[in-house]
């Protein structure tokens, strides 16, 4: 199963690295020791070979994960810009329209998960009760005849429509 703490993680693992990396490229000196960067791109490698299966994790997660790999799309133009060192230009706009979806993606992926816990914050019977208060109020609105009789219905179908808005609002 794919595991997005594998994504988060090589993000949070690769920053540091980069940095290293930009400091020793300003100044023409030698790669550093590799392993660090191996042990990161292990993790992008188990998350690749589990992406076939579903992962559990939820919007919230996702966009944690998006945001981590956001980051370090910031950290490459933050470091960039205060380097003499020059990315590829392909790179430079690749990263620009990556930076920019990732943020759009977990906004999206942050907002499903805001929504998506709407239809559970009413219990099922307090759903009934609601349902059952409508019905009264609908049948109480067609039988009165008088202005005030009728008004009186409505109201009471507001203060439901009011109990209903409160309880989704939790």
């Amino acid at each position: 199963m794919a595991n997005l703490h594998h994504l988060e993680q090589f993000a949070k693992d690769i920053i540091p690295i980069l940095k290293d990396l930009f400091t020793k490229a300003s100044g023409g000196g030698a790669a550093p020791d590799p392993a660090p960067a191996n042990e990161a791109v292990a993790k992008l490698k188990k998350l690749i070979a589990e992406a076939s299966v579903p992962t559990p994790a939820t919007n919230t997660e996702a966009a944690e994960a998006v945001t981590a790999i956001r980051s370090a799309l910031f950290e490459v133009i933050k470091s960039a810009a205060a380097s003499p060192v020059a990315l590829v230009p392909t790179d430079v706009n690749t990263i620009d329209a990556l930076f920019t979806a990732l943020g759009n993606r977990a906004g999206l992926l942050l907002e499903q998960a805001a929504f998506a816990t709407i239809p559970s914050l009413i219990p099922p019977a307090n759903l009934q009760r609601i349902q059952e208060d409508v019905q009264r109020a609908d049948q109480e609105i067609r039988n009165r005849q008088g202005a005030k009789q009728v008004l009186d219905a409505v109201v009471k179908t507001i203060i439901v429509a009011a109990q209903i808005a409160a309880k989704l609002a939790i």
